[in-house]
């Protein structure tokens, strides 16, 4: 199994918090590994930030098998603040757990999985991916300088790659002792 970055392309709004290293929203964010100080996003005020999906490195006829939000943010000597991160599809918003950063001044990541399409119940496509829309909702945070920091906000799908999958005549599944592509005649017709 691969872990694909799928990193935010463009801002979608609203995008309420203030960019630093970077004009775009999501120009603050997309990095994995997380570029820590270099770019982020200062957050000032609670509200949401949201991004449309690049999900361009994931192969055509992967077999998702586990799609996880991860985010970055830097805890502040000001006080407690939360938030939550998630997905949103045609269906439905869906975030992960509340996320808690106490008093201090380190970065922290969490992530959240969704290893069903929340929507359908099913198996992840890159389309539905790709049409999904990435969020980070600032939920409070404690009043005072220095505010909190977020320093990435990205999406990992972990798949198989599976290029047998289209062409094959046969029906491809995945040999559980190997993990590698087999196909399997219908037919019972093997050369």
């Amino acid at each position: 199994m691969n872990t694909y970055l799928v990193p935010p392309k463009a801002d979608h709004g609203p995008n309420v918090q203030t960019p630093v290293g970077a004009a775009a929203h999501y120009d603050c964010v997309d990095e994995n590994p997380n570029d820590g100080d270099a770019t982020y996003l200062r957050i000032l005020a609670t509200g949401r930030e949201v991004f449309y999906l690049d999900v361009s490195a994931v192969p055509d006829n992967a077999l998702i098998r586990n799609v996880r939000v991860r985010v970055t943010q830097k805890q502040t000597t000001a006080g407690q603040n939360t938030f939550q991160a998630g997905l949103l599809l045609p269906g439905g918003e869906h975030f992960g757990a509340v996320h808690t950063r106490d008093v201090g001044s380190a970065y922290l990541t969490d992530e959240d999985a969704f290893p069903l399409n929340p929507d359908t119940g099913l198996a992840w496509t890159k389309d539905e991916l790709g049409g999904a829309l990435l969020a980070h909702q600032q939920l409070s945070l404690a009043q005072g300088l220095p505010s909190p920091r977020i320093t990435q906000v990205v999406v990992l799908a972990d798949a198989v790659p599976h290029p047998a999958w289209a062409h094959a005549e046969g029906v491809s599944v995945l040999s559980p002792a190997a993990g590698t592509p087999e196909i399997i005649d219908p037919t019972g017709t093997e050369d």
